[in-house]
């Protein structure tokens, strides 16, 4: 029963340091994210952090909802645009962070 209990503290003990070393890397993100709409046209921007962002938006064409529409990815300190297609109204708009 010894042997179990101290196997156990040590397999504890180990799993501890790489808990705390994906938090670290899991923090590492783009912050300060914006995203800016402008009729049918959005634009996102991250000013800080690592990582990327990508501008989205949900369109309206003819009366029906379309599919949602992304823009490039982009670093951090640029920005990623995109418009609804065929002259779409946007009716919702986003940023996501990669």
């Amino acid at each position: 029963m010894k042997i179990l209990f101290t196997r156990l503290l040590v397999t504890g003990a180990l799993a501890v340091p790489l808990v705390a070393v994906g938090a670290t890397a899991a923090s590492a993100e783009p912050t300060n994210c914006t995203a800016t709409p402008s009729g049918n046209t959005t634009r996102a921007r991250c000013t800080s952090g690592t990582g990327q962002v990508r501008a989205g938006i949900l369109c309206v064409v003819k009366g029906e909802f379309e599919n949602d529409h992304y823009g490039p990815w982009v670093g951090i300190g640029a920005t990623s645009t995109v418009t609804c297609p065929g002259g779409g109204r946007g009716v919702d708009w986003w940023y996501e962070i990669g």
